[in-house]
């Protein structure tokens, strides 16, 4: 079985980007896929990180695996339901683990 990981990423340094708002895409990307045939979804828990100076930066995250156990969705499926919502880079990965 095929799978690809990726993030959501909320930033500080960029106006407008909140953890509510990272969520909110969050969500709306996992009912995306799971309404797709054949693909497993797993979602991970929101991480911060922190750092600085100057000023304290803030980042959260949200980790992604994605699953294909079929031929009824294509990989350009997958892609176009999260890049719909806010597109990131995609990896491919031989393993899932959350």
């Amino acid at each position: 079985m095929a799978s690809i990981w990726f993030q959501q990423i909320s930033d500080s340094r960029f106006k407008g980007n909140t953890k509510a708002k990272m969520l909110r895409n969050v969500s709306q990307i996992e009912k995306s896929l799971k309404a797709l045939p054949d693909v497993t979804v797993q979602v991970g828990k929101p991480r911060k990180i922190v750092w600085g100076p100057p000023e304290p930066n803030i980042q959260w995250r949200v980790d992604f695996y994605v699953t294909k156990t079929g031929r009824a969705t294509t990989w350009d499926d997958v892609y176009r339901a999260v890049n719909k919502v806010k597109p990131v880079p995609f990896h491919k990965v031989r393993q899932v683990r959350i």
